[in-house]
């Protein structure tokens, strides 16, 4: 039986940790023991796993604790290919193997912009950018999400393009969306309000939520609407303090993380990508997949492959936001809204996506050590 290990260091909420619960399940039901290995079994993912997986929890709280654990594991279980995400998460995984000379083959999924995310003159940057091109050419492969991700891998670290394989994020939407009138539901959707402009990510910088407010802001002023942001972050407390300086905090919401953005996303009228940078926005694609129509910074990188250059949704440089609320008040205000292509459809579907991995992980790997 093949055998792969999935490793996170926790399941917090955001978009990877529920991306590799996706593939995990996936892969199993294709007949492949996967385990899922985490440094410490916590985070809003944790009624997500799946039962089709083997959780092994290493029960440390820190990653860098884990160390010899998940060492001692990889060496009981040298048949298993691991499977990692997160730049934190791939170091360590690389660090392990090497340290500690096992004959794991290891893969690497990479979803951000190294280039822009450790791009700061503090020490922690600079170490982990040391590690990463140090280690990341060390990796058996890498999955990235993106073109711009593989092509930012091939000349920032120097990667051969042939370890580099892109393969994009899938979709995969519950099969039951609520779209009913439940009380516990936000008020705001609810039948005869006025219209919901929605983002969705954490609250931390890279997705410069400061933007999307300084837009809504002006486009409250032509059209009647409120402004929804799910997620949870270091930024709240400043954000909640820009609406109010706007006068604008009775139209904007901070209902917080949700295991089920996909209900709102049905009912907004609009979703908003505001990112400074990106690797493959999640919620882009599966805001589309919803029918939402979508408004997008062309940050690199992901929107504009997603968009097919505007074709999908609509694309609007990073920081403007006059632009920004331009483009909202006319996808609000526009009737054709929705992606009906199968063609996109397709290239993220679920299935499709899974046998991609498969390939990758347990083919490749195998006739490139064979070779």
């Amino acid at each position: 039986m093949q055998k792969m290990a999935i490793f996170l260091p926790s399941l917090a909420g955001g978009g990877a940790e529920r991306v590799m619960l996706h593939l995990g399940d996936g892969l199993a039901k294709r007949g492949i023991h996967v385990d899922l290995v985490v440094s410490h079994l916590s985070g809003e993912y944790v009624s997500e796993i799946p039962v089709t997986v083997y959780v092994i929890d290493l029960n440390k709280k820190r990653l860098s604790h884990s160390f010899f654990k998940f060492a001692i594991y990889l060496r009981k279980n040298q048949d298993s290919v691991v499977l990692t995400t997160l730049q934190y998460s791939n170091i360590f995984c690389l660090l392990v193997k090497k340290l500690f000379f096992l004959k794991n083959r290891i893969v690497i999924r990479e979803s951000n912009a190294i280039s822009k995310k450790f791009n700061g003159s503090e020490i922690r940057s600079k170490i982990y950018l040391y590690l990463i091109r140090w280690l990341y050419p060390s990796a058996d492969k890498i999955i990235a999400v993106s073109k711009g991700i593989k092509e930012e891998l091939h000349h920032f670290l120097k990667i051969n393009h042939e370890k580099i394989t892109v393969i994009p994020n899938p979709i995969k939407l519950p099969s039951n969306i609520s779209l009913n009138n439940e009380s516990s539901f936000h008020a705001w959707l609810k039948p005869g309000q006025p219209p919901v402009v929605l983002g969705v990510g954490r609250l931390v910088k890279q997705k410069d939520f400061s933007t999307l407010i300084k837009a809504f802001s002006l486009v409250v002023k032509s059209v009647e609407c409120r402004l929804i942001i799910l997620g949870e972050g270091p930024e709240m407390s400043l954000l909640k303090k820009l609406a109010f300086n706007l006068g604008i905090e009775g139209d904007v919401d901070f209902p917080g993380f949700n295991l089920d953005p996909f209900s709102y996303m049905k009912r907004a009228k609009v979703f908003v990508l505001s990112s400074l940078w990106e690797g493959f926005p999640n919620a882009l694609i599966q805001a589309l997949a919803c029918g939402c129509p979508v408004v997008s910074t062309n940050c690199p990188y992901g929107p504009s492959e997603i968009l097919a250059g505007g074709k999908y949704g609509k694309l609007v440089e990073v920081k403007d936001h006059n632009r920004m609320a331009k483009e909202i008040i006319e996808t609000l205000q526009s009737k054709n809204s929705s992606v009906n292509n199968e063609k996109w459809f397709y290239k993220y579907n679920y299935e499709n996506i899974l046998s991609q991995y498969q390939e990758v992980i347990f083919n490749e790997i195998a006739k490139n050590n064979h070779n």
